[in-house]
């Protein structure tokens, strides 16, 4: 694409640190901050964060929503580029998952942000990891599959009350870190997780 020069960070390269397609629309984050939306034919927004981008999420809609380093989970417009509002992490955003109008939001203090998207607020916060979170997976709405630095994955019920057990269960076994999560539900509606990590195991 030719927008992607737009977007380097002086080296003659624009690393994509977020991408999401749904077949007919694309939203990227870079490592400079750049975010992008497109559909089949051309760019329909630029905009950017003060940080590296490592979540996009948009449909095709008016509204798409980004989160970045720089600790900002951003709703803009994509009619005109602009940030309609955002939401301030208390650390740096390192992953984002979103399902039906929630995101979960991975920070690198091993915490877990869950926010509805519309409006646009924090619901609530847990400390899922003792190194940061490296991937969130949004099963469903009362359901998230998380992993961290130190290699741990863990399955969480967020429909719990306040101050209850949330994790349903933790995988450990992991020399390095998981860098990638999934997570569906079998017949029966059981979870179940897969990862991806770079220990080879």
């Amino acid at each position: 694409y030719e927008e992607e020069a737009e977007a380097d960070d002086g080296d003659g390269t624009s690393e994509v640190t977020a991408l999401a397609f749904d077949g007919d629309h694309v939203a990227s984050g870079h490592a400079c901050g750049a975010v992008f939306l497109r559909n089949t034919s051309r760019t329909l927004m630029r905009a950017s964060h003060e940080g590296v981008v490592t979540g996009v999420h948009w449909e095709g809609g008016a509204t798409a929503f980004s989160a970045s380093a720089d600790r900002r989970l951003a709703q803009w417009d994509v009619r005109t580029g602009t940030r309609v509002a955002a939401l301030q992490a208390k650390r740096p955003i390192l992953c984002m998952d979103v399902c039906e109008g929630y995101a979960a939001l991975g920070l690198d203090d091993g915490s877990v942000c869950v926010c509805s998207l519309s409006p646009l607020r924090l619901l609530f916060s847990f400390k899922a990891h003792d190194s940061p979170v490296s991937a969130v997976r949004l099963v469903t709405v009362s359901q998230l599959v998380t992993s961290c630095a130190g290699g741990g994955v863990a399955l969480w019920r967020l429909d719990e009350e306040e101050g209850s057990e949330r994790r349903l269960t933790r995988f450990d076994g992991h020399t390095a870190p998981v860098v990638c999560v999934d997570g569906g539900l079998q017949r029966g509606g059981a979870p179940r997780c897969a990862e991806m990590r770079r220990d080879d195991a």
